[in-house]
């Protein structure tokens, strides 16, 4: 029988100048996941952007309590004399101890650690706060004095699609540690919740994923007595494109087995093999706008943005140049090849005009000297455009997967893309769908 359907999709809102795009594409996404940090620094700016642009949108707020299970030093500032981040201290406040006695010691702090968690009392006390900060906090940030101007009801339309139960990070050495707790966190949590639903959120780096003893008993930890009502997996810098097939096939393992319960799987940072992953288990993909689709639980410098664009035959974001080649060769002989195979999204018809020599248009930059350096960097429209046909090829992945009649036949358009670009690319640039096809095979 087909095995097609609906696949959710998640968009993160990283910082409020990206708000634009979350309004004018609601109809390519359904859920908008918003950091609590965030949510917490920006709390009258979140509510009123949930409650009224996007108030026909589905929403969830991850705690993130995991930022404080890590060294100090990656949520404090970088000045001389570091101190933690305002918006991460507020959102402390809001949880409270352990991890409010972990941060007093200023200016040095120390991480969350399991033995925070001596009784089934902590943990129950930090799952309190933590729901309750996504029940609440957004509500309450808005002054008193303006909730006449609201003309919803806010209880309502500030209500999470689901709520979230605290969660720490997990390496192959903590497992140890923090699996016992963390399926506490969600007992508790799913108690606390009552009848609303609860989802467990994994994070685990990608080292674990080589280890199907551990990835076993992390599904079994997790679907045991008063278990969650879906899950929600991160895997940390995990780079679907860059993966080996042991790791991918670890991330396949995870997703069948938690697939046996039946209840939806979200991939927090994923990209096309995790939306090809829907048709053994995955419910749902999120990514942000333009970017996203992995990420390392550990805060990473970005640098100098550079031009990409995505090329959706292949599903991977190229280097603009690495494409703009690919153009004049030409790849793709006139413009309607071109939608054909590539993109006839909006933003791709409106920014090439009918004409591939447009194509420029995506990589446009600006040009700074600071000393005797020069730097280049995408302009303002070019960020735009190439950002906008990132979401419009995203959103017909989703519809193109969803709709395909079984896993096979999307197995079969990898290999036809591999063998007509791999001709315009070196192999190395491909090599990952060699991957995806080896380990979805198997």
């Amino acid at each position: 029988m087909p095995d097609n359907k609906p696949i959710e999709h998640y968009l993160r809102l990283g910082i409020f100048s990206e708000q634009g795009f979350f309004e004018s594409n609601k109809d390519k996404y359904d859920v908008v996941v918003i950091n609590a940090n965030l949510a917490s620094y920006f709390g009258p700016a979140t509510a009123t952007l949930l409650s009224g642009m996007l108030k026909d949108k589905k929403y969830i707020v991850d705690p993130v309590t995991h930022a404080f299970g890590h060294n100090p030093r990656y949520i404090m500032t970088d000045d001389e004399k570091p101190k933690v981040k305002t918006s991460i201290e507020t959102l402390a406040s809001y949880y409270g101890p352990p991890i409010t006695t972990s941060l007093a010691n200023q200016p040095n702090p120390r991480a969350v650690n399991e033995r925070d968690f001596p009784t089934i009392s902590e943990i129950s006390r930090l799952a309190e706060r933590v729901i309750r900060f996504q029940e609440k906090f957004l509500i309450e940030s808005i002054p008193a004095d303006d909730l006449k101007y609201f003309d919803v009801d806010l209880k309502t339309i500030l209500k999470p699609y689901f709520f979230i139960a605290p969660y720490f990070y997990m390496e192959s050495s903590t497992i140890d540690r923090w699996l016992d707790i963390n399926s506490g966190l969600v007992s508790e949590s799913k108690r606390i919740v009552g009848t609303n639903k609860l989802y467990a959120e994994i994070v685990i780096d990608r080292g674990i994923l080589d280890d199907k003893i551990a990835i076993s008993r992390i599904v079994d930890a997790y679907i045991g007595p008063n278990a969650c009502d879906g899950f929600l997996i991160w895997i940390s810098d995990l780079s679907e494109h860059e993966a080996a097939s042991s790791t991918l096939q670890g991330l396949k393992q995870l997703v069948v087995e938690l697939g046996k319960t039946g209840k939806p799987i979200i991939n927090l940072f994923g990209g096309y093999f995790s939306l090809l992953l829907t048709k053994l288990g995955i419910t749902g993909v999120c990514h942000g706008p333009g970017y996203g689709e992995d990420r390392d639980v550990i805060p990473v410098g970005g640098g100098l943005p550079t031009s990409k664009f995505y090329l959706t035959p292949i599903h991977q974001r190229m280097l603009y140049r690495h494409v703009e080649i690919m153009v004049r060769t030409p790849v793709w002989p006139t413009i309607n090849d071109f939608y054909r195979e590539v993109c006839a999204g909006q933003a791709c018809k409106t920014t090439l005009e009918g004409d591939l020599s447009n194509f420029y248009r995506f990589g446009q930059e600006k040009i700074s000297q600071k000393g005797e350096r020069t730097y280049s960097f995408p302009t303002t429209d070019a960020r735009y455009r190439t950002t906008q046909h990132y979401l419009e090829a995203k959103s017909q992945e989703f519809n193109d997967v969803g709709s395909a009649a079984n896993l096979n036949v999307l197995i079969e358009q990898l290999i036809a893309a591999k063998s007509k670009y791999e001709q315009y690319l070196t192999g190395a640039q491909l090599r990952y769908l060699d991957t995806w096809v080896s380990v979805l095979k198997s």
